[in-house]
């Protein structure tokens, strides 16, 4: 048995370590204009058990001017003996008093030796409040900010800490700001130096956060690695198998692994947990290794439900305040609701409508969530700053099956008139008081179960009926009301769906064969180009939605097996329809996210998807196929900072300057 109980530590904090207060420093901007100190707060640096003396403590507000930019350092410190530190009140200025900031611990020495390759870090908060009592920094919190803040971490590796350990975004950048406050805490305990466990209605992966800990702990609890090209210690080992893919620079420091395990979760795991000995520093880690190290977390919803009717989709979103939006048919709970990541709580379900069975949400440009109904002729918008605030509009003899938002920034409605046995396309006016029809006159029998819009002004509709799937991409001329069929593609069996955007509309199926693989015609097409490419991974199917991120990579949430896989970009300038997600036999190469029941627990039946503004996946999970699911079954799952930050909602990726597959 190799792992034994972890205390408390617990430091006697003598007299306060004189504050080194700097103007410059390697790779930071000076200080800038001022308007609020900090509050004093105290604390201790651990590797694993041991304390870590001479180390430099520095507290560094996130850079401003673009993503990875250099941070500004306010102030500085040391620890002494025991580890500990202390900051007094005042000690430093902020910026702002709501500027975001972090702590770095570099160098020290925790028994084995003074340790420069030894980087121990932790998100703070806001400046002016940040971290009020005592904290600890170790390998649990450094984690915890590597996680939640990857995709704002500078992307030159290498060099001496802190030259190019410098985290920042955009000026003003709400995501960045939100994985500062509050998902970095989902991951780490700074009061405790644990891993956040399990509570209420989280479910958290705080065993594999221990596993990700004691990876670093082999290098932390050293003297350091040898040379920059060392091999065989604890920190070159961990260093060599965290070097970035396809030629990338080699990490010289623990927060620069744990950046890159982050950014690259399935690159050498079986390397890295090997790392782990009998004697490892944390309690809890896993004890067989993981699929992967992407680190999710799970919420479930009290009263709320989802259940997918078969041969439709379902779809989240997320306003442009961080909030998701999905829907809910719980039994006594039908209609549409959020979850605040914030506070950790769900909202709603809202109803005024009467709404039968919720199917899809879009986000409008005025803040309005739309709702289809797959068994009612009622759409709904709702007010996501006052849900009590609603519109509603009859669409007699149909049902809406899906909803979007178009390029004119008004709502389109897929609709299947049960009369006829068609579907239609309806358009909802400006004012949100009337719609307008068009009628295709196309392909009776199928549903419209997806729709998509693109700045050019082209819908695409994905149809389904119960025995095969098509798709087809329209384009509306100004003023017209007549649609005229572009291109399509089309295949034998399953579902099509997809998502817009300028830069990419891709379809995936699901397959209606008894044993839900797919089969060789079975792919992710893009929508424009009549061609489809099939993925890599045969054996990831049930594919039951799709977004992109900020930087064009297509996430997919797979249904049958409680996966998410993703498909970068092979060639990151590529846009469009051009062949920049192949590889050189023709399939798109898919990386593949496990949190099945061996995996963390935290995906049950992936269905919708979206791409925050932090670059967290959220994913809601299916609990029945029928109205009236068992309230408490609805499941929402976040992975921590594994894509691109995107602009949210998805409308705003298709209205005005911005474009999908771009960064806020």
């Amino acid at each position: 048995m190799r792992h034994f109980s972890l205390q408390a530590p617990i430091f006697l904090l003598t007299l306060p370590v004189a504050l080194l207060l700097t103007g410059c420093g390697m790779g930071v901007s000076t200080p800038v204009a001022v308007e609020a100190p900090n509050e004093a707060f105290h604390g201790a640096v651990i590797g694993g058990q041991n304390p870590i003396s001479g180390a430099t403590i520095s507290v560094y507000a996130y850079g401003a001017s673009g993503y990875g930019s250099a941070a500004t350092l306010l102030a500085s410190t040391t620890t002494n003996a025991t580890g500990g530190f202390n900051f007094a009140s005042g000690a430093y200025t902020c910026p702002t008093s709501s500027t975001p900031v972090y702590i770095l611990s570099i160098g020290g020495d925790s028994g084995s030796g003074v340790n420069p390759n030894a980087v121990l870090g932790a998100a703070l908060g806001t400046c002016a409040h940040a971290q009020s009592s005592f904290l600890i920094l170790n390998e649990v919190s450094t984690v915890g900010l590597a996680y939640a803040l990857s995709q704002y971490f500078n992307t030159t590796l290498g060099g001496t800490a802190p030259a190019n350990d410098n985290f920042g975004g955009p000026a003003g950048s709400l995501g960045l700001a939100n994985a500062n406050s509050y998902t970095a805490a989902l991951l780490a305990q700074l009061s405790t130096g644990y891993a956040t466990p399990s509570s209420g209605n989280m479910t958290t992966e705080d065993t594999k956060v221990y596993t990700i800990a004691d990876m670093l702990a082999a290098c932390v609890n050293s003297p350091g690695q040898t040379s920059s090209t060392d091999t065989s210690s604890g920190c070159g080992r961990l260093f060599n198998y965290t070097t970035p893919p396809t030629g990338g620079t080699r990490p010289s420091d623990t927060l620069q692994a744990a950046v890159m395990m982050a950014l690259y979760p399935t690159q050498n795991v079986n390397h890295l947990f090997l790392l782990l000995n009998p004697r490892v520093p944390f309690p809890n880690d896993l004890s067989t290794q993981p699929d992967d190290l992407s680190i999710a977390v799970k919420f479930t919803g009290s009263g709320l439900g989802l259940g997918v009717d078969t041969n439709t989709l379902s779809t989240i979103d997320i306003d442009s305040a961080g909030r998701v939006w999905f829907p809910s048919t719980a039994s006594g709970g039908t209609g549409v609701a959020y979850f605040d990541p914030a506070s950790s709580t769900f909202n709603g379900p809202y109803n005024g409508t009467g709404m039968t069975h919720p199917n899809q949400v879009a986000i409008d440009g005025s803040g309005y969530v739309w709702v289809s109904d797959t068994q009612g002729a009622e759409i709904s918008g709702y007010n996501t700053s006052s849900p009590t605030a609603y519109s509603s509009l009859s669409l007699a003899g149909t049902n809406s099956y899906s909803i979007t938002i178009g390029h004119d920034t008004q709502v389109d409605v897929g609709l299947l008139d049960s009369g006829l046995n068609k579907y239609k396309l309806a358009n909802v006016s400006t004012n949100r008081q009337t719609y307008s029809e068009q009628s295709t006159g196309l392909l009776s029998g199928y549903a419209p179960i997806s729709l998509a819009g693109d700045a050019s002004g082209d819908t695409l509709i994905g149809l389904s009926s119960p025995t095969k799937a098509a798709i087809h991409h329209y384009y509306q001329a100004a003023g017209s009301t007549s649609v005229t069929q572009k291109s399509s593609a089309s295949d034998g069996m399953g579902t099509s769906a997809f998502t817009g955007g300028d830069l990419i509309g891709a379809r995936a199926y699901i397959p209606s064969g008894t044993n839900g693989s797919l089969g060789s015609s079975d792919a992710i097409c893009f929508a424009i180009d009549a061609a489809c490419y099939p993925i890599q991974q045969p054996n990831q199917n049930g594919i039951t939605g799709i977004a992109v991120d900020g930087a064009k990579t297509i996430w997919i949430a797979s249904g049958n097996n409680a996966t998410v896989n993703a498909a970068p970009m092979l060639s990151p300038s590529g846009t469009g329809t051009s062949a920049s997600y192949l590889s050189s036999n023709s399939n798109i190469a898919t990386v593949t996210l496990t949190h099945d029941s061996d995996n963390g627990n935290t995906l049950i039946a992936p269905a919708g998807i979206a791409i925050d503004n932090s670059g967290n996946v959220w994913v809601s999970n299916a609990g029945c196929t029928t109205t009236g699911c068992t309230p408490g079954s609805f499941v929402l799952t976040e992975i921590i900072g594994a894509a691109a930050p995107t602009i949210t909602p998805v409308s705003a990726q298709i209205t005005g300057s911005n474009l999908a597959g771009t960064e806020p």
